[in-house]
């Protein structure tokens, strides 16, 4: 880990550092190799009076940070992240209006890593008047900064399982500066790109391996032979060893988060159920088992004889990595680029600790197959069945933090697809975000997500219909409803609220511009009230719902229409 942050340390100087200014001169040149070899393009940034400092970088090679009193003695330092020294001298003095001399190997320098190799010889410079400074020395820059992070990965990368995580950290790095630095020519990425999937493949992201592999062979117009040589990388069958040794498929969950941090560093119990001043911005990475049944949670239990987490038998939080707001929202538009385009944020219900959400997360968008960025907003639910009245008053403080989320997400990511799914009380926190949404927005400012999916939602039937059903169309797309007759959860809150609720199939809300199924016919267990996420019929309508598909075009699904004759859906008698 300590090499991938000094890594992006270095990168964040190079990008910050570098040699700009209209002080600075651009050189273009050849270099002779001494032992022989046909000659090199060589170009040279400088900047300075006292003392200079800029990059050299070789056509076909590497890019060398240069400093030093002059250009008599430049020292030059290849980007190698586990040793920042220098390992050439560039010997050069004024020849008219340009440079020439030496490039040879300082005695007693480390081995420059990886292949990195520069031949000593004679160099000459002419200066390039028509390149601007401040442009050469940011790209080259940039250059230098990707190469030490992708170094940095494969380093890493060697490692196999012990650093896979880490590997991919610094590999997505790299390959997000070297963007930067090849904004207008995707050619040069290939060696950033081809790690990366190694790197996703070693951590069980089989997903992301795809869909990075197909976007790139798409952008740089590969031919069929090199696109079905990188496609073929980032099949599972290339994770042989570590990857199928662990006996289980890693999922990434984004996190936003109002909840308060907790003093822990352990992977689960991150954050309680206290209210946070900030929004807490992240990943996790949950170990889905091989052995793993649709629709099931897996954790220890009584039953089984478990009592902690086991990632070969249970759906575990075995990472969490915590991001600044910019890096969070940057790491999901650098997934949009590489091909995983739509994103689901799933907002969780009452009685629901951060790491239940996480893992619920992560078994769902498993079991439905979805290729796009999950993320889970977690409001502060205190995880408790007997305090549904506290969680009821916290739901009230977390929606201006979704409605700010919402609106960050689709202007700085602009994702192809935004879905938002909501649970139980959780579709208080997110209708409550979408009437302040439309407030805001007015008519015809357009729509933000494609799909609004209410499931179970424990909302007042009356106070839906009346006042949020007419303002949903502004903000999405589709809406669709999950409601069911033998849900317990929602004639418990019947009673104890004193009206009707919006997931109860029994007085059954279809309205526009709701697609409203009534799910009560599908196997909803004991309380009938998680069949969002444990029934394999609701997840595969979803799956169909987020790729597009219309009721009608959904096969589970049949019409039928209310005593008030209105029309909704209901899930086929199994």
């Amino acid at each position: 880990m300590a090499k991938v942050f000094f890594g992006i340390l270095l990168a964040l100087c190079c990008l910050s550092s570098g040699p700009a200014g209209a002080s600075g001169a651009v050189y273009k040149g050849t270099l002779r190799p001494g032992g022989g070899g046909p000659p090199m393009g060589v170009a040279l940034v400088l900047e300075g009076t006292d003392s200079l400092q800029g990059y050299l970088a070789l056509e076909g090679g590497p890019v060398l940070h240069a400093q030093g009193p002059g250009p008599g003695a430049l020292r030059l330092t290849p980007p190698c992240p586990s040793s920042m020294a220098p390992a050439w001298e560039a010997s050069l003095a004024r020849a008219g209006d340009g440079l020439k001399g030496s490039l040879t190997a300082l005695p007693g320098a480390p081995s420059p890593c990886g292949a990195l190799r520069v031949p000593g010889g004679r160099v000459e410079f002419s200066p390039d008047r028509d390149a601007p400074a401040e442009a050469v020395a940011e790209r080259l820059a940039r250059r230098f900064a990707a190469e030490s992070l992708r170094l940095a990965g494969e380093g890493l990368l060697a490692q196999r399982e012990a650093a896979a995580f880490d590997a991919v950290e610094s590999l997505e790095a790299a390959l997000a500066v070297a963007r930067l630095a090849f904004p207008d020519d995707p050619a040069p990425l290939a060696v950033y790109v081809e790690p990366l999937v190694r790197a996703y493949v070693l951590a069980g992201d089989i997903p992301s391996a795809k869909a990075l592999a197909a976007s790139y062979a798409e952008q740089a117009a590969l031919p069929p032979p090199a696109a079905r040589r990188l496609e073929a990388q980032a099949e599972p069958a290339l994770s042989r060893g570590a990857a199928e040794e662990r006996q289980y498929d890693l999922v990434r969950v984004h996190y936003a988060t109002d909840r308060e941090r907790t003093a822990t560093q352990e992977p689960m119990g991150r954050f309680g159920s206290a209210p946070a001043a900030a929004t807490s911005y992240g990943y996790c990475d949950v170990a889905v088992p091989r052995s793993h049944t649709p629709g099931v949670l897996e954790g220890p239990s009584l039953t089984s004889l478990t009592l902690s987490y086991d990632p070969s038998r249970h759906v575990t939080v075995t990472a969490v990595k915590e991001q600044r707001a910019g890096e969070f929202f940057r790491s999901i538009r650098d997934n949009v680029r590489d091909g995983r385009k739509d994103v689901l944020v799933f907002v969780h219900g009452y009685s629901v600790s951060f790491d239940r959400a996480v893992r619920r997360m992560a078994q769902m968008v498993h079991d439905m197959r979805f290729a796009g960025t999950p993320v889970v907003y977690s409001w502060p639910s205190e995880g408790l069945v007997q305090r549904y009245a506290q969680d009821a008053e916290k739901t009230g403080l977390s929606v201006p933090r979704l409605t700010a989320f919402v609106e960050t997400l689709a202007r700085d990511v602009q994702p192809a697809n935004i879905h938002i799914i909501a649970h139980s009380m959780g579709n208080r926190v997110l209708l409550g975000a979408l009437e302040r949404l439309a407030a805001s927005r007015g008519d015809g400012a357009g729509t933000l997500m494609r799909n609004v999916i209410l499931a179970a939602p424990d909302v007042d039937s009356t106070v839906f219909r009346t006042r949020i059903a007419p303002r949903i169309a502004g903000v999405a797309q589709n809406a669709t409803l999950y409601a069911s007759s033998r849900d317990l959860a929602m004639v418990l809150s019947k009673l104890y609220n004193k009206a009707a609720r919006l997931g109860d199939a029994q007085e059954l809300v279809a309205v526009p511009p709701l697609d409203s199924i009534d799910a009560s016919t599908v196997d909803s267990g004991l309380l009938g009230h998680s069949y969002y996420g444990q029934n394999h019929a609701v997840l595969d309508d979803m799956h169909l719902l987020i790729q597009g598909l219309k009721p009608p075009q959904r096969p589970l699904l049949v019409p039928a229409r209310t005593a008030a004759g209105q029309d909704y859906w209901r899930f086929k008698t199994p």
